[in-house]
């Protein structure tokens, strides 16, 4: 529009005559084209990014998710670790006898509260989960692991089990989750 209004004032320029009913429309291109400007410019002043604040949530939605699934698969394997070899662990850690208690107790000493671990803590302290011995493999399992983050009006929430297979030595050889 404002291309037309800049053609019809050179074509003046140069003397070319146009028809009278064009010369209107023609006038009020320049003033239509201003007050579409003018709109344009007023909402892109007032226009808050919100689908970049939105997509900026999820993003760290999913990396506070990420973060909070490894700080339960690290802290299940850590406590696996103590339960098995005993080392690191309490000195009372030694009177107690079975490798699940052994599990359980180190477990409610180590929960520091953090909200992002979703119910892995609950379920040791209610013995929802399994130490056992198989073959030469001490298996950890966890089933129905849940983590629900919270970012303004956007959540996400990863449900998995965790089953980690320990050697006798107390080391970690295999961790799966999904």
């Amino acid at each position: 529009m404002l291309v037309m209004g800049i053609v019809f004032q050179w074509s003046m320029r140069r003397g070319l005559k146009m028809d009278k009913k064009a010369e209107l429309p023609m006038i009020m291109v320049p003033a239509v084209a201003l007050v579409v400007f003018g709109a344009l410019f007023i909402y892109f002043l007032n226009f808050d990014n919100n689908g970049f604040v939105d997509s900026r949530n999820i993003s760290m939605i999913i990396a506070e998710t990420d973060f909070a699934q490894q700080y339960i698969v690290q802290n299940a394997r850590l406590l696996g670790q103590i339960s098995i070899s005993g080392i690191g662990g309490p000195a009372e850690l030694g009177n107690i006898a079975d490798i699940k208690q052994r599990f359980a107790y180190l477990a409610e000493r180590r929960n520091l509260g953090y909200i992002g671990a979703g119910n892995f803590f609950l379920k040791i302290r209610e013995g929802d989960f399994e130490f056992r011995k198989e073959g030469e493999w001490h298996v950890l399992e966890i089933k129905g692991l849940k983590l629900r983050i919270q970012r303004g009006h956007s959540n996400m929430i990863r449900n998995f089990d965790l089953k980690i297979n320990f050697d006798s030595g107390g080391n970690a050889k295999e961790i799966l989750y999904g």
